[in-house]
């Protein structure tokens, strides 16, 4: 009763999908069993077993972290069903995800309902990512005898000293996991601490370093080509090819103001044009309002080429950032600039070899952003204005050199770790 109750009033307030509610009770949508028939007539085609994997992600970064993963599995004949919480991250992933995988919104964690949801799609193994610890999916899995994982797992400081305090239930939970594959050193001290069973408990590498490779190749091999889509890029950089460009991704409406303050006074040291990405699309009208006010002008993504007098651009679309980021000349990524977001994922962008800053507030990745940071691959300020400036000013052929081999020596060390997982798993 109280998951309808939920239902309800998430769709009263457009959080919620009304043609794929049933996915939420853990149903097959008529909208994805089609494909996964399909699936099943190429298998029993070609005499070879059927084998679904569910893949758990809560929403758009945990879910773009995996995509590589998931393409490796799709190419050994796993059928991928790829659940999230939210319909922002279904808009971007639905697109992405390769043959033999669907999207689903992730079922309410009820037993009734997770019983109904694995009855229907009968998966062999099972993947969480990130910190998705759920007590009553581990549970009914376990009386499923179904194997689970647990990807690029982390724990908050937060949450590792709430877990601490009820060791011995966060013990019980973590021993039924098949293997942890923890994201990081530090994440995996944390995790070997509150766990019995440390031999479940491997660091293989970072899978958001393994597909920021991969988006990376795909996004420069898309360059090639002559789209539409490509051209407005080009159109972009080439209108703007004596201006420092300088994105914004991924802002959170408590960082407008501080952002836009620190543009507006760049703007007044260097020429530049600035690109700002809002995490949330509902957003992106608040930011143009709180320009405004500060005498920014700006104009919306979709009409770039219509004007030119103008002092930023707004995205008001969903899943190209990286692309922005291909074009750009320096980058910020973030959700790091107040405290309470916890910060996004700077790869996507020094993968392009863009000069990136971030702020302070790093919580979700701190271990990461303590490795670019020493292999210089980061700068980290909360006076973005300033260090910018500076930046710009002292930024030389021999530092973009220096720069660029830094990068390429650290995602040299720290690729494949998608292949290197299936291995482990034999999968």
């Amino acid at each position: 009763m109280l998951a309808h109750l939920i239902t309800y009033f998430r769709l009263k307030i457009g959080k919620e999908d009304k043609n794929r509610i049933n996915e939420r009770f853990g149903k097959i949508s008529n909208l994805t069993i089609k494909k996964f028939n399909k699936y099943k007539q190429f298998c029993k085609n070609n005499n070879i077993q059927t084998k679904v994997i569910w893949l758990h992600a809560v929403s758009v970064g945990e879910s773009l972290s995996v995509l590589n993963f998931v393409k490796k599995l799709s190419e050994k004949n796993y059928f991928i069903v790829f659940t999230t919480m939210t319909k922002t991250s279904a808009d971007i992933i639905k697109d992405k995800l390769p043959k033999n995988s669907i999207h689903q919104y992730s079922v309410f964690q009820t037993r009734y309902y997770l019983n109904r949801f694995l009855n229907n799609w009968k998966p062999k193994i099972v993947f969480f990512v990130e910190s998705e610890i759920f007590p009553t999916t581990i549970t009914t899995l376990s009386k499923y005898k179904i194997p689970f994982y647990l990807l690029n797992a982390r724990m908050s400081d937060r949450s590792y000293k709430k877990w601490s305090l009820v060791k011995f239930y966060i013990k019980f939970l973590l021993k039924k996991y098949s293997c942890i594959f923890p994201l990081s050193g530090q994440e995996e001290n944390k995790f070997k601490i509150l766990s019995d069973n440390q031999a479940n408990i491997k660091n293989l590498g970072n899978l958001k370093i393994d597909n920021a490779i991969k988006n990376k190749d795909f996004i420069e091999s898309s360059f090639n080509q002559q789209t539409s889509d490509v051209a407005k890029y080009k159109q972009l950089r080439e209108k703007y090819k004596d201006t420092t460009i300088i994105v914004f991704g991924s802002i959170h409406l408590q960082e407008f103001q501080y952002l836009l303050q620190q543009y507006y006074l760049l703007t007044k040291k260097i020429k530049c044009i600035g690109i700002f990405v809002p995490r949330y699309l509902n957003e992106c009208d608040i930011l143009k309002d709180m320009a405004t006010k500060i005498n920014l002008k700006s104009i919306y993504w979709n009409n770039f080429e219509e004007q030119n007098d103008v002092d930023l651009l707004i995205i008001n679309e969903m899943g190209i950032l990286q692309k922005i980021y291909k074009i750009c000349d320096i980058s910020v990524v973030c959700g790091n600039f107040t405290q309470g977001i916890g910060g996004h994922n700077p790869l996507e962008s020094i993968v392009f070899y863009k000069p990136t800053f971030v702020g302070k507030y790093c919580s979700k990745s701190q271990d990461l952003i303590n490795q670019l940071l020493q292999n210089n691959l980061i700068i980290q300020t909360m006076n973005l204005s300033e260090e910018i400036t500076n930046f710009i000013k002292n930024y030389d052929n021999n530092k973009i050199y220096e720069f660029k081999k830094n990068t390429d020596l650290f995602f040299e060390k720290n690729k494949n770790v998608a292949d290197n997982i299936i291995r482990e798993l034999k999968l």
